[in-house]
C-alpha cells in the first residue's frame, strides 16, 4: 500500500510538473481591489495582460486607484518582461513602486519585491503570492524607513480573470455552471455568470454566512447560453449590506450550485 501511495503521489506531481507555465492562461482583462489591510484603505485595480508569444515578451498594465502607499492615484504602472516554459519574470520602474520585480513560478507561486520606493517614508516593498487562470492573489509588506519610525504595513491586491466563465463561441453551453463572481473582492458591485445548457426557469438569491436570504437577485425563465447578472451590494428594501462573506445560489428544478463572494468596505 505504502509503494501505491507513493507511486501515486509521483504521477501526480509529475502531471503537475508537466503542465509547465502557459502565458496564455493569464492574457487578457483582469479586474478587482488592492486593500491596505493594515490602514483601512482600498481602491479598484485593473490589469491588462498581453504577450508576443513568438518572441516569448509579455506587457502588464496596472492601474491602482485611490491612495496607494500614501500617495495620489498613480498613473498606470507598464510592466514588461518574458516568460519561458516555466516562469514569468517582469520588472517596472515607475512612480508607485520605484525598482520594482516579480516573478510567476509553473506551480502559481508570486514572489517580487520593490526598492527605492519615491515615497520617503517607504524602505521597500515585498511581495507573495498565488496566481490561477481565474484568480491573482499578491501580498504585500510595506517596510517604512527609519526616519518614518520603521514597522510594516501589510495589504493584498486581488485580481478577478474577467474572460473566465464568459462564453464567447457560437456554440451553447452543454453544462449546468456557476461561475466565481467577478470581481471578487468586490465593492460596490460584481459581476455573477452561469451557463445554461437548457431554456430553464432560475432563480439566483444572495445569502449570509447564517443562511438568511438578503436578496432575491432574479425568478424568471431564461434562454439556453451564458448570462450574467449584477448585485450592487444591497438588500431586497434597498439597504446597503456590510461588508463580510456572502453566498449565492443558482437554483433550477431540482439542480443548485452555490458559491462565495466577499464584499469589502
Amino acid at each position: 500500500m505504502k509503494k501505491i501511495s507513493v507511486l501515486l503521489l509521483f504521477v501526480l506531481f509529475t502531471n503537475v510538473q508537466a503542465q509547465g507555465f502557459n502565458i496564455l492562461d493569464y492574457v487578457g482583462a483582469w479586474e478587482g481591489l488592492w486593500t491596505n489591510t493594515t490602514f483601512g484603505s482600498q481602491g479598484a485595480t485593473s490589469l491588462e495582460i498581453t504577450a508576443d508569444t513568438t518572441n516569448k515578451t509579455v506587457q502588464l498594465i496596472l492601474d491602482m486607484d485611490g491612495n496607494v502607499l500614501g500617495g495620489a492615484d498613480p498613473d498606470p504602472m507598464t510592466i514588461n518582461g518574458t516568460y519561458t516554459d516555466t516562469e514569468l519574470n517582469v520588472t517596472s520602474t515607475n512612480n508607485t513602486f520605484g525598482d520594482m520585480t516579480l516573478a510567476i513560478d509553473e506551480l502559481g507561486n508570486i514572489t517580487g519585491n520593490a526598492e527605492n520606493v519615491p515615497n520617503a517614508n517607504i524602505d521597500r516593498v515585498d511581495f507573495t503570492g498565488t496566481a490561477t487562470t481565474e484568480l491573482i492573489t499578491l501580498n504585500y509588506t510595506v517596510t517604512f524607513s527609519a526616519s518614518a519610525g520603521g514597522g510594516t504595513a501589510v495589504g493584498v491586491l486581488t485580481l478577478n480573470n474577467t474572460n473566465v466563465g464568459i462564453d464567447d463561441s457560437d456554440t451553447n453551453p452543454t453544462t449546468f455552471t456557476l461561475h466565481q463572481n467577478h470581481p471578487n473582492p468586490f465593492n460596490p458591485s460584481t459581476m455573477i455568470t452561469f451557463d445554461l445548457s437548457q431554456d430553464s426557469d432560475i432563480k439566483i438569491s444572495i445569502y449570509d454566512m447564517t443562511g438568511r436570504l438578503v436578496r432575491e437577485l432574479t425568478d424568471q425563465t431564461m434562454t439556453i447560453g451564458s448570462k450574467n447578472i449584477s448585485w450592487d451590494g444591497k438588500d431586497d428594501i434597498g439597504n446597503s449590506v456590510s461588508g463580510g462573506v456572502y453566498l449565492y445560489n443558482l437554483q433550477t428544478g431540482d439542480r443548485s450550485q452555490t458559491k462565495k463572494m466577499v464584499l469589502m468596505k
